[in-house]
């Protein structure tokens, strides 16, 4: 992609660009953590049993009944945050780039901070989540070590924002050294072919692990997962053997593994790498709003003529169109963001609309881990208003939506309280002081007063250029639009015939 010759001073403005922050990025971080707490308190208390019985469906009022068609959607974005994950981790790579810091060291860090994430997402999954021992001990009043097992064999979000950061950190360290950040086009050329790759792929991999491997036709939860014949005999005679899927499991398990969510991940440093430019096209965001709607359409397409059954699979790895219809979704909102907010100067209003979610977006690795901190408050509402909170699946959607504003409600004090000493002890805070001495790069990520009070925001209005955007095809210059149709329509017609072929 050929983008303007620049002099000394545009990188010097460059560098200031970049250390501002992005309000859509902070935004939809937040957004992504509030409306898993969202979704997760729906998923553990809600009798969703009721919603499969069709007499019961119909006496349910349209009010209803569209909420929980659009909570389901949502509930195929767990994607969002990786995507937004991903998008911020570029931003923040590229500024350190920018302002001179060895790029071996910044690989470094970001390699150190990708397997810190994957060491806190087996903790998470094994003891601190709902599915978990500490949820489970709540809930059953029961301690079984099946329950710490299993969150070995869970790929979930924080797994697969860990292993991405590891692979673009590796990626972007080749692409980037020797002076290769000046040449973006060709960097969002390869990924963007890595991403559809990936994504594609998909059918294939799944198929030569069911194929050869014999594992992935059960969900985590099922002990024929992962061969845990019994509590008693997981050390003595299966260690190996349930080990050896682990990685296995990442590669195409559930929840996110990296076939197809890779692609995710690969998508976000693409939004990354275009939001740390110096010279900022207006048709940036409207290309990301089409591509939001291509996939979409594809997803569509995919469903309509047979190619892959637009499968609603909550709480399993998504079959190639229902993860094309949530990533689609995601981009079309991050694209529209960015549209309304950095492209189109709209900072100021927006700086305060978004500080309540900004501020959920500071803690958001935090708050993933460590879910059963309502457990107080779960209690409570039990003792003094007499609800079952202290056993999954038993509230109607009323009940569910009070305990979950409760919830929201007890989240946020704590939020502001502990953001009085810029989240001293929470999981962000040991990553950034540990790696911080360490590497010697300094972060102001957890400042609350850098990051949400007197936060300095994107603004590209400014300076907008309109020039097309144009790519070099064997030594001549055609449109970027035009390129990416015709990668876009060779996606299309491999994920077609690997869904046929495979599936």
């Amino acid at each position: 992609m050929a983008f303007p010759d620049t002099n000394e001073t545009l990188r010097e403005h460059k560098i200031q660009v970049c250390v501002r922050r992005s309000l859509t990025i902070d935004f939809l971080r937040g957004f992504a953590i509030w409306m898993m707490i969202v979704l997760h308190n729906f998923q553990h208390l809600y009798d969703v049993k009721t919603l499969t019985d069709p007499d019961y469906l119909l006496t349910l009022p349209v009010y209803i009944i569209l909420p929980v068609i659009f909570l389901a959607y949502l509930g195929s974005w767990a994607g969002l945050f990786l995507l937004i994950s991903m998008s911020a981790n570029v931003i923040a790579f590229d500024r350190r780039i920018q302002q001179g810091v060895d790029i071996t060291k910044l690989r470094n860090r970001q390699l150190m901070n990708g397997f810190a994430i994957l060491v806190i997402a087996f903790i998470t999954e094994m003891f601190t989540t709902y599915a978990g021992l500490a949820g489970n001990l709540y809930t059953r009043r029961k301690f079984e070590w099946f329950n710490i097992y299993r969150g070995l064999f869970n790929w979930e979000t924080l797994n697969a924002v860990g292993l991405s950061i590891v692979i673009t950190s590796l990626l972007l360290h080749r692409l980037y050294k020797d002076g290769g950040d000046q040449k973006v086009g060709r960097n969002i050329g390869v990924l963007a072919v890595l991403s559809f790759l990936v994504i594609a792929l998909e059918p294939v991999v799944n198929y030569l692990i069911r194929r050869f491997i014999y594992l992935w036709w059960t969900y985590a939860f099922d002990e024929r997962q992962y061969k845990l014949n019994s509590q008693t005999n997981f050390f003595s005679n299966n260690v190996v053997e349930t080990l050896f899927r682990i990685p296995v499991i990442a590669l195409n398990g559930h929840l996110e593994p990296l076939f197809p969510f890779l692609g995710t991940a690969f998508v976000g440093t693409i939004f990354g790498i275009v939001l740390s430019q110096e010279v900022q096209r207006r048709s940036y965001p409207k290309y990301g709003i089409l591509f939001g709607l291509a996939l979409i359409g594809l997803a569509l397409f995919m469903a309509a003529f047979g190619f892959d059954p637009m499968n609603v699979t909550l709480g399993f790895r998504p079959d190639s169109a229902w993860y094309l219809l949530g990533l689609g979704g995601q981009v079309l909102t991050l694209s529209v963001f960015l549209y309304f907010v950095e492209y189109r100067g709209n900072t100021v209003g927006f700086k305060k609309i978004s500080r309540y979610w900004r501020r959920w977006g500071m803690l958001a690795l935090t708050i993933y881990a460590f879910q059963p901190i309502d457990i107080p408050l779960r209690e409570f509402i039990h003792v003094v208003f007499g609800l079952p909170t202290n056993k999954n699946h038993t509230l109607n959607e009323f009940q569910t939506l009070f305990v979950t504003i409760m919830v929201l409600i007890y989240l946020d004090i704590i939020l502001r309280l502990w953001s009085r000493v810029n989240f001293k002890y929470s999981w962000e805070w040991i990553i950034v002081n540990l790696f911080s001495r360490k590497t010697g790069i300094k972060s102001e990520r957890l400042n609350i007063v850098y990051v949400i009070d007197e936060v300095e925001p994107l603004d590209f209005s400014a300076e907008l250029d309109d020039t097309p955007v144009e790519v070099t095809v064997m030594g001549r210059k055609v449109p970027a639009w035009a390129v990416g149709v015709v990668l876009f329509l060779l996606f299309a017609a491999m994920l077609c015939g690997t869904n046929y072929l495979f599936n």
